[in-house]
């Protein structure tokens, strides 16, 4: 006599999931208190420690595994935390940021952005590629910079630099980089 199985099934919004949802369900709700503690701790400014441990605990449970070629990386970041020095300069010179530094990454296209308070910004644009679609790695090289001092003119300088970054976190609302420099970058989805 055939064996009956019997498989429960879930409803979550318009789609039915399989048991498998049970283990995807206990991964999100240890996700998201992690991912509230970081961003919580990215707004303290704390050692680099601190938010290490974090990544540490996060990168396991990225819901996106090939981040660098994951359409959830397409789109306008804000920064949230990062300890790269051009940017970190800024504030530790006593400047004025209003706080919405940010990325856009648009097909092979990267732009980033650091306005000022009292007007104009500074901003470099590159190109991307991915040397491995199944990867987390994303090099860069940096093409174009723009220093814009608003009354005073808009300039373009020459753009330094060229690397990688690797996406160890990626979901909808929460990314999480380390670049070709050991920096660490915590960015949150733009609406």
């Amino acid at each position: 006599m055939p064996s009956r199985r019997f498989v429960t099934f879930f409803l979550v919004g318009n789609f039915i999931f399989r048991p498998f949802a049970h283990a995807w369900l206990q991964r999100v709700s240890a996700t998201e208190p992690l991912k509230q503690q970081l961003l919580q701790t990215c707004r303290q400014r704390p050692e680099r420690a601190t938010i290490e441990s974090l990544v540490e605990q996060l990168a396991p449970l990225s819901p996106v595994q090939a981040t660098a070629a994951s359409p959830l990386l397409q789109k306008k970041w804000k920064l949230q935390y990062t300890t790269e020095n051009e940017i970190n300069f800024f504030s530790d010179q006593g400047w004025s940021l209003p706080g919405s530094i940010y990325q856009i990454i648009d097909g092979n296209r990267l732009e980033n952005c650091i306005p000022f308070v009292k007007g104009g910004s500074l901003g470099v644009q590159g190109i991307l590629s991915i040397p491995n679609r199944a990867g987390k790695r994303t090099n860069f090289v940096f093409s174009q910079a723009t220093l814009d001092l608003g009354r005073w003119g808009v300039y373009s300088i020459p753009p330094i630099g060229q690397g990688w970054f690797d996406t160890l976190y990626l979901d909808g609302d929460l990314r999480m980089d380390i670049n070709s420099r050991n920096d660490l970058l915590i960015c949150t989805a733009e609406p």
